[in-house]
């Protein structure tokens, strides 16, 4: 009976479907937590240096290369909450990693507009070992496929809509994934790749994909500003991300 179901039929409950998938996401991470609890030797670097920050109150600029200070500086605050660097760092990376599969399927659905293609995606990506790995490590990794999660699903919504917003906020969490990966920057071809496609094909003015482009540039910057504020990070990091950058390295650059 289970193949004459009209799956797209049926009256979903977002809430109780994105909690289900959460829930399953963060289970499996849990029991890998629980058969190989062993920290890797970049997770142990990781928080060494945010009880480094939290004791000096300066982040630990003489690593090299240059950490970007997001992801450590979330540790370091849920540390000043009373929790070790360990219990702060494996929770936050628990909760991200166990929300990518979230995202998937918000992502999958506006795509395919089909619940089963959705779900398939969503036990790929709750059971893939590699990013089952990275959620009970506390790495950058979580926080940086989180932000390319949530920038998709702006993507998805700024060319439905045909809203400036979305597009704002990509530039706002593009400046975020920025300060988990110095790669993130490459996303800003592409912003211009979309761009480029949804004007040919007529889909948008000249005018709007201007002002489109402006909207990210100022959000990315404005939010960079306020992250390098917040974090106190030493604004010469900027010397090191052409050795950071695909597209940099292949041009010589750094």
């Amino acid at each position: 009976m289970l193949k004459h179901i009209k799956w797209n039929k049926i009256k979903w409950n977002n809430i109780a479907v994105l909690s289900a998938i959460f829930l399953f996401s963060l289970a499996t991470r849990e029991l890998k937590l629980v058969l190989d609890p062993m920290l890797q030797r970049d997770s142990a670097l990781y928080l060494t240096i945010a009880e480094t920050w939290q004791e000096t109150g300066v982040y630990a600029e003489t690593i090299r290369p240059v950490i970007p200070p997001f992801p450590l500086f979330t540790i370091v605050k849920m540390m000043d909450l009373g929790l070790n660097a360990e219990v702060a760092g494996r929770s936050l990376s628990l909760f991200l990693g166990a929300m990518i599969p979230v995202l998937v399927y918000i992502i999958s659905y506006n795509i395919f507009k089909d619940i089963t293609t959705s779900l398939i995606g969503v036990l790929c990506l709750s059971l893939h070992p590699t990013l089952v790995a990275y959620s009970i490590q506390p790495l950058r990794e979580n926080h940086y496929i989180f932000m390319l999660g949530l920038i998709i699903i702006f993507i998805i919504y700024g060319i439905k809509k045909r809203s400036l917003a979305e597009w704002g906020l990509c530039g706002c969490v593009t400046a975020i994934a920025f300060f988990c990966r110095y790669e993130a920057l490459e996303l800003f071809f592409l912003y211009l790749f979309i761009g480029l496609v949804l004007f040919f094909n007529k889909k948008t003015s000249a005018k709007r994909f201007v002002v489109a482009v402006f909207f990210v540039l100022m959000t990315f910057i404005l939010t960079s500003l306020i992250l390098i504020s917040i974090t106190d990070y030493n604004i010469t990091f900027i010397e090191w991300i052409p050795r950071r950058i695909h597209f940099l390295k292949l041009l010589n650059f750094g």
